[in-house]
């Protein structure tokens, strides 16, 4: 009877530790993952104002050529 306890409690034991490492791990990955779209979106929110000025400008001087020929 005191065997198979302890097996037992060993056995949990086991398991936790199993259970705590997945757990880590997980909490890990979802937080590199989270940092990661956040920089792309960092990325994407920087560029796209200046892709947008160019495109601006670039119509603006369009214009202007059309206006003055």
């Amino acid at each position: 009877m005191v065997m198979r306890l302890q097996v037992l409690h060993i056995y949990m034991v086991m398991r936790l530790q199993v259970l705590h490492i997945y757990m880590v791990m997980l909490l890990q990955v979802l937080h590199i993952y989270m940092v990661m779209r956040l920089q792309v979106l960092h990325i994407y929110m920087v560029m796209l104002p200046q892709v947008l000025h160019r495109y601006m400008v670039m119509r603006l001087q369009v214009l202007h050529i059309y206006m003055v020929m």
